[in-house]
């Protein structure tokens, strides 16, 4: 256009000169000084091009929306890739990539020497990188939108992050810092420079595969011998009890339900039932291996009453657990257990502790409906509230002392209360205190008690 419009004014000048009578032609040196003013023109317009898209890519936003908020291993993340510019914008290709990476760093020190020691992993779990979108033009102002679709390996470590330092308390001196995370990254690519980019942390958990836990205490490893009281009595008696939670795996926000089936032939309630959960943390890094153990949360349940059979139902809430999940890779494996403690048995029940961002609608495996609550045996009467036999009516005292019949659960004197009989349907496989009253009862094996307070046949 310059060029044009140059040709035109010496088109012009040279007619008016030409009317003058004056024709001239220029000189050739006069053309060739032309052509550099022209030549600095152009090369002034292209570098203003430039800096107007250096700042044009400034203002321009790109970001990734997922389809859930959390994956597992063999999963699809189908996703839109959202790219916002104010201005037109030079972009050659579009990629999204996936990341993850497992740092642990671990210190110990010898007992001896007071030595100090430590260990750095650093490993690289995925690495995928996918184009979704090569450009041949401009991107025009406003919003773009790009799906994508990105499968994951099979095989991959939970989303986990773990740390123990010296202000831990730490007694056997150990430190170590675990971190197993996932990005997700959205970028512009231009001649090879990404011009625009954004990364974004995603939760990956592991695939679930457990069953449902349960654990059942045999009657061998119920016996309990031990000393109780002031006066260090020796007692001996059976405690048979088994677990169940209500489902393998829970959110950090849940609440685990357990159900307590218990067979008590203690004459007087039990101790208070200690529920812990704890994290057990493993990190191998060959040829050395080392473990540590946090109590997350730590509650009582009330002890079963006297001569209980029966179920309960428990709730535990995990409102203060850590941001820490279960997970399994080559250095660090973290797990949680729950254990339990009554009257000197200890059972345990392992859970799976998931990340929130594991998506609501996953079903996990759950355990069939469990019957609702209920009392095999009816409730005792208690020692304070009787004064009187229940038969005979004769004062108790530091001579007659108190019985109480293990079929009706009433409180009688030694002479009404003295035939021992086994209650099969009551759970008692034994001969156990009967009362006469419930004599012709217990010897077709009793009747079975509710927990509504009714009596029912039980075959």
């Amino acid at each position: 256009a310059l060029k044009a419009a140059a040709a035109e004014k010496a088109k012009a000048a040279a007619a008016e000169k030409k009317k003058a009578g004056t024709t001239k032609v220029p000189p050739k040196d006069t053309k060739a000084k032309a052509a550099p003013t022209v030549k600095a023109l152009c090369v002034y317009h292209f570098i203003i091009y430039t800096l107007s898209v250096e700042e044009e890519e400034m203002n321009s936003t790109i970001r990734c929306q997922l389809d859930k908020p959390g994956y597992a291993g063999g999963e699809t993340i189908n996703g839109t890739i959202i790219v916002k510019c104010e201005n037109s914008t030079i972009a050659s290709n579009l990629f999204v990539s996936i990341t993850g990476t497992e740092m642990v760093h671990w210190e110990w020190r010898e007992e001896k020497s007071l030595k100090t020691h430590d260990k750095d992993v650093r490993r690289s779990l995925i690495d995928i990188t996918c184009l979704v979108k090569k450009f041949y033009e401009l991107i025009t102002p406003g919003e773009h939108y790009f799906d994508f679709s990105v499968t994951l390996p099979e095989s991959l470590p939970a989303t986990f992050t773990s740390s123990r330092d010296a202000s831990s308390s730490a007694p056997d001196d150990k430190q170590h810092s675990v971190k197993v995370s996932y990005q997700i990254s959205a970028y512009i690519e231009t001649e090879g420079i990404k011009t625009i980019r954004n990364d974004q942390p995603i939760i990956i958990n592991e695939v679930i595969t457990l069953d449902p836990a349960t654990i059942q205490m045999t009657s061998s490893d119920c016996f309990v011998a031990g000393k109780v009281g002031a006066a260090g009595k020796a007692r001996s008696s059976h405690l048979e009890f088994k677990i169940w939670s209500n489902k393998s795996a829970y959110l950090p926000d849940e609440t685990i339900m357990l159900k307590f089936k218990a067979n008590s032939l203690l004459p007087k309630a039990t101790s208070a039932i200690k529920v812990e959960l704890k994290n057990y943390i493993y990190l191998v890094v060959h040829p050395d291996f080392t473990s540590c153990e946090d109590t997350v949360l730590s509650t009582h349940f009330t002890g079963f009453p006297p001569c209980f059979c029966g179920s309960r139902w428990m709730k535990i809430p995990l409102q203060r657990l850590p941001k820490s999940s279960c997970t399994n890779s080559e250095h660090v494996k973290s797990r949680y257990v729950l254990q339990f403690e009554c009257e000197g048995l200890k059972a345990s029940v392992p859970v799976h502790i998931l990340n929130k961002g594991w998506p609501a609608a996953v079903k996990f495996p759950m355990r069939e409906e469990v019957p609702p609550s209920i009392l095999i045996r009816p409730p005792w009467q208690q020692d304070d509230s009787a004064t009187l036999c229940n038969s005979c009516e004769v004062v108790f005292g530091l001579i007659t002392r108190k019985h109480h019949c293990r079929h009706c659960g009433l409180i009688y004197c030694d002479k009404c209360c003295n035939r021992t009989i086994p209650l099969p349907k009551l759970k008692y496989s034994s001969p156990v205190r009967v009362c006469h009253k419930c004599l012709r009862e217990a010897e077709n094996g009793g009747k079975r008690y509710d927990q509504r307070g009714e009596e029912q046949t039980t075959s």
